[in-house]
């Protein structure tokens, strides 16, 4: 509620004319990355082993690609929000999603769980976003926007088809549901 309520009133400012983020604008910052977070915060309370493994890098990787999707939907849009968006926010929310992408597959490896990220449908949608996500930071850093917007919508969008594609990848392989209860009854 307060997302969409300091959100609606930023948005209200801005059409009246008023520059600036302001307050409203700042507690919808705050609150919409918290919000960003909360679908990873759900998926890693799950059985499913690659998002119960994954559990506590998924939000910090949510919220980074939350602030790509923005960064890439404001360069592909262009115009008057495009030149409000600092470019170092671009940057370092392109870098922070790939970062954060690669350490979502390096938990799932340590888990053993890793295997719908590199094999089937999953794993072709996982490796082709890493691949959209670079290309649209090499987009911006060389200063192509349009490119870039397009390149990192369809990296996140991809990004979110794999995790979903993944988590029923991994429900369906007996191995990486049941080795957690293993390894949980050998440290007992």
């Amino acid at each position: 509620s307060a997302s969409s309520a300091s959100s609606g009133l930023a948005l209200l400012a801005d059409l009246r004319g008023k520059r600036g983020l302001g307050v409203a604008g700042a507690i919808g910052a705050v609150t919409g990355a918290m919000l960003a977070t909360y679908t990873a915060v759900l998926l890693g309370n799950t059985a499913i082993p690659i998002w119960e493994a994954t559990r506590r890098r998924m939000p910090v990787w949510f919220a980074a690609g939350s602030a790509a999707s923005l960064a890439s939907l404001v360069e592909l849009l262009g115009g008057r929000a495009a030149d409000r968006l600092p470019r170092g926010y671009t940057l370092a929310a392109k870098a922070a999603e790939l970062i954060g992408a690669r350490s979502v597959e390096a938990a799932a490896d340590a888990a053993g769980v890793a295997r719908p990220l590199r094999e089937g449908r999953s794993g072709r949608m996982w490796r082709g976003a890493a691949w959209l996500g670079a290309g649209s930071l090499i987009a911006t850093i060389a200063r192509r926007p349009r490119l870039a917007g397009v390149l990192g919508t369809a990296a996140a969008l991809l990004l979110r088809l794999a995790i979903v594609d993944a988590g029923r990848a991994s429900a369906a392989d007996p191995r990486a549901t049941f080795q957690p209860q293993r390894r949980a009854a050998r440290t007992r």
